[in-house]
């Protein structure tokens, strides 16, 4: 099943805690150019869906060589154990496309990740983009399946697998056999054919030599005759 991306605009999956907790902003290349951003430790979002598994990408505010100061965000769903993301310390650029979690492989159901921002200040803020979620077998999404943007990603070495959802092969070993006993009854058929034919050549063609031969004696005789006649005349 594809993958849903949910944007951190979507206010109908997200729930932040009140501002001033949390600003909006964002530019390019980050997804819809859009970002929720923290600097206060212990403001959190919670995402519910129904699905196997999930992700979530942010973008990493670039630090300055007086401060650097790094961002920690905890992960937890359906209330187990916690999983910690550092975010790297960046004196170049403002990094996109970050992933900051991935969850295990889970039930198919109803979950709730919780997301907290343990470490963070005004200059470096915690920075949410987007969330990835592979929807279970009985989910209707009102989200339109995609594919998260191309991005240099960051995993969390805490991580678990990816979300590329399980894939199973389909037989058609049914397919194959009906199109082999086709064929073969298709050669069976041309072979019956070619050999009919064959006999039917061959008694043809004796046939008419047959006949040359009774109609060459037949005019010899004539023949044969027709010079008697002539002789006795």
């Amino acid at each position: 099943m594809s993958s849903v991306i949910v944007d951190d605009t979507d206010l109908s999956q997200l729930a932040y805690t009140s501002p001033p907790s949390w600003v909006r902003e964002g530019a390019p290349p980050e997804y819809n150019s859009t970002t929720h951003g923290t600097g206060r430790v212990g403001s959190t979002v919670t995402f519910t869906f129904n699905g196997t598994s999930v992700g979530v990408f942010g973008s990493v505010s670039q630090s300055t060589p007086t401060k650097n100061i790094t961002t920690v965000s905890t992960y937890q769903v359906d209330g187990a154990s916690t999983v910690t993301y550092t975010a790297p310390v960046s004196l170049t650029s403002h990094l996109t496309h970050q992933q900051f979690f991935q969850s295990a492989k889970l039930q198919d159901g109803q979950h709730s990740l919780l997301i907290t921002v343990t470490q963070a200040d005004d200059s470096a803020k915690y920075w949410l983009d987007y969330l990835v979620y592979i929807p279970g077998s009985s989910t209707t999404s009102s989200s339109t399946p995609s594919s998260p943007p191309s991005a240099s990603l960051s995993s969390d070495p805490a991580a678990s697998p990816s979300l590329s959802p399980d894939s199973s092969g389909t037989s058609h070993s049914g397919v194959s056999g009906g199109i082999i006993a086709a064929a073969v009854l298709v050669s069976v058929s041309a072979i019956l054919l070619l050999f009919v034919s064959a006999l039917w050549w061959r008694k043809r063609r004796a046939r008419s030599q047959a006949l040359a031969r009774g109609q060459f004696e037949v005019e010899g005789e004539i023949q044969a005759r027709s010079w008697l006649f002539r002789q006795l005349i």
